[in-house]
């Protein structure tokens, strides 16, 4: 029969060892609470450990889903020219829930978005390149740009408007 005391001295070296796979983990780039529960799930760490290692790290700000979907937002909106769409999916695919992504979109001003949308388009096309086509052809380029935007998870309403600047 094991002493209680070396249940919780294994207890305890177990957690240490969990909390340092952890913060490896959130070392090499920020990380939704999902994501280091799956990590430390698939390390096999028991569920009450993995509890105790993400509870302190929630309480502590080292896992902070609505700063760090914030932040995804904002950078990824400005840098690569998301629309709100494919930064819902992004967060989502990360473990972050619908309502703090919900929260972080919210921040998004539907202006910028259109600014965004039509950096994006410029990078690609040039308007005057696109007046200089032929009726058909302008046609076929707005369409290929319109699907690049859908892409990037603009909203049709976005779109819509983007292209009629182009027109």
């Amino acid at each position: 029969m094991q002493d209680p005391e070396d249940n919780d001295i294994i207890a305890a070296k177990v957690r240490q060892q969990a909390r340092a796979v952890a913060l490896r983990f959130m070392s090499q780039t920020a990380r939704s609470c999902r994501q280091v529960i799956t990590r430390l799930e698939n390390e096999g760490f028991p569920a009450e450990i993995v509890e105790s290692v993400i509870s302190e790290f929630q309480s502590n700000g080292a896992i902070n889903d609505n700063e760090l979907a914030r932040r995804w937002v904002v950078d990824r909106a400005a840098r690569k020219q998301y629309g709100t769409r494919r930064l819902l999916r992004e967060l989502r695919a990360h473990g972050v829930s619908r309502e703090v992504a919900g929260d972080a979109l919210t921040q998004l001003n539907p202006e910028t978005e259109v600014q965004h949308a039509q950096t994006a388009v410029l990078r690609r096309w040039s308007e005057q390149s696109l007046r200089e086509l032929s009726p058909s052809e302008r046609q076929r380029e707005l369409n290929r740009c319109a699907a690049f935007l859908m892409r990037r998870g603009y909203s049709h309403e976005v779109i819509r408007q983007v292209l009629n600047a182009l027109t």
